[in-house]
């Protein structure tokens, strides 16, 4: 069985960063143990938009790793995803996606703000320390 977990924006901005030694400690594991790591594709894209410029080489290595898996959004995920921001409206389409995302897969979704998806049904959340 794979398993593996999901990564928000915020995540991605911690990686980036390393604004804590979590995420890429999550991503060592996961090389190691073989596991994938869910990167959505509106969480990357805003991760772009707000990582600052030292944190960039690691966004733009990510989707070549091989432990990495980019959830595109396409027309039946972007459905899918729509109709859950109808629900929660306090989510971004980012944020939205990456409960999809880790709901659909039944894994974890490392964030730094898990009150955002508190009351998302079937979102198991690992929040960052």
């Amino acid at each position: 069985m794979i398993t593996g977990h999901v990564l928000d924006t915020t995540a991605l901005l911690d990686l980036a960063t390393g604004k804590t030694v979590y995420v890429r400690a999550r991503l060592r594991a996961s090389i190691a143990q073989h596991e994938s790591l869910v990167v959505p594709a509106a969480a990357l894209t805003r991760a772009w938009q707000l990582v600052p410029d030292h944190g960039r080489p690691v966004l733009s290595r990510l989707p070549n790793m091989q432990v990495i898996h980019v959830d595109d959004l396409d027309h039946v995920i972007a459905e899918q995803v729509g109709t859950l921001t109808a629900t929660a409206t306090h989510l971004g389409t980012d944020e939205a996606q990456a409960a999809w995302s880790a709901r659909w897969r039944r894994w974890p979704l490392i964030t730094a703000v898990p009150d955002s998806y508190a009351r998302l049904p079937g979102v198991r959340v690992e929040a960052i320390p």
